[in-house]
């Protein structure tokens, strides 16, 4: 069972899996998880990235709270976001968050599920 109370940042694989996470319905091995701990978290937040995403996808994406992003042109904006703040990235640890950020927007795109965020 998915634990919703970490932050987590989640792509289903497939639209059964999609379904299941908007159900609470988790069945193991669904989903693309990556756990960020909290202190990271808040470096992230601090970083702006996450207000840059919620000012041009439209969504809200805020400590305590969930949010998705499903639709494939949102996506293509939060990989574009993703580049903006990538580039000269010189804090190892947002480089290294932003590089997995990467890896599971575009994995998202390839399996056309979405993206949640659970903090």
């Amino acid at each position: 069972m998915l634990n919703r109370r970490l932050p987590n940042i989640i792509v289903p694989k497939d639209d059964d899996s999609l379904m299941a996470l908007y159900e609470n319905n988790d069945v193991e091995g669904d989903y693309i998880i990556f756990p960020i701990g909290r202190d990271d978290l808040d470096a992230i937040f601090k970083s702006g990235f996450f207000n840059k995403i919620n000012e041009q996808v439209g969504v809200i994406i805020a400590p305590n709270e969930e949010a998705d992003i499903t639709e494939p042109p949102e996506i293509g904006n939060l990989l574009s976001i993703l580049t903006e703040f990538k580039t000269n990235q010189e804090d190892p640890l947002l480089k290294y968050y932003f590089d997995c950020f990467d890896t599971l927007f575009n994995k998202a795109v390839e399996l056309s599920t979405g993206v949640f965020f659970y903090f």
